[in-house]
């Protein structure tokens, strides 16, 4: 057998064996450092390379850059004080949102292109780094919220102005979560289909959504940054119902 035959008969047999299918799924700029323009003013989520709105016509996420200038820039953003936990920039959501008038709460959400889509029963752990920030004097927010978190999808989300997108989560707080310095969550799931869009925001009903007044005396929202996302398959991946587990305890 020639040397390349018998390369090509090793693939064939790796990939008979199930390792071919232990794929590196790869987040599309991942800490938000990729950028097409440094921002000069809030709800400037279009400027992130290979993020988007969820194609919503209204919610504005937001790109933070420590190059940045007036409302776009670091530390000192409109909502809070915060660095990046790496690099330059950070981009942000008001998960949820209290407008007065509005029977309902209002939801930004960011998503992300995957650019390898998760492979259907394989196990991956998750990893990313959030923040409310130190609030500021004007800021209009302070809310710790439950039930944000990630979920992925194999069609590419699409929002209705502030509406919530009922998708299935991977992962979700339980409890409402604040803290002005950066944390990280770290869980694991199994992918339930060839997905290729990962979508940050809140998932829960408004009924099921607990809040909490951390900061201010009259926040209107619950607001998080992000930095440092990644993600990789973890082996032996047995095909098995999702077990999340959140590795945060309450405050007591």
């Amino acid at each position: 057998m020639r040397a390349t035959q018998a390369v090509f008969a090793a693939v064939l047999l790796l990939a008979g064996l199930g390792i071919g299918t232990f794929a590196q799924a790869q987040i599309s700029n991942p800490s938000f450092e990729n950028v097409t323009a440094l921002p000069n003013n809030t709800g400037q989520w279009d400027l992130l390379v290979d993020w988007d709105n969820a194609q919503s016509a209204t919610a504005t996420p937001d790109c933070f850059h420590a190059g940045g200038s007036f409302g776009g820039d670091l530390p000192e953003t409109p909502v809070a004080l915060l660095n990046p936990f790496e690099g330059q920039s950070v981009a942000g959501i008001a998960a949820i949102q209290r407008v007065a008038g509005e029977a309902d709460l209002r939801r930004e959400y960011l998503v992300n292109h995957l650019e390898t889509p998760l492979v259907p029963g394989q196990r991956y752990r998750l990893k990313l780094h959030w923040t409310n920030g130190q609030r500021t004097p004007t800021s209009p927010a302070g809310w710790a919220a439950s039930g944000w978190g990630v979920a992925f999808t194999s069609e590419r989300p699409a929002q209705l102005n502030y509406d919530r997108l009922p998708l299935t989560s991977v992962f979700e707080t339980s409890y409402p979560r604040y803290s002005e310095n950066w944390e990280q969550l770290s869980f694991e799931f199994v992918a339930s289909a060839d997905e290729q869009w990962m979508v940050l925001g809140a998932f829960q009903t408004d009924a099921a959504t607990e809040v909490e007044i951390r900061a201010g005396e009259q926040p209107s929202m619950a607001y998080y940054f992000f930095d440092a996302l990644s993600i990789e398959p973890i082996e032996p991946s047995p095909i098995g119902p999702v077990a999340i587990v959140d590795k945060g305890d309450k405050p007591g």
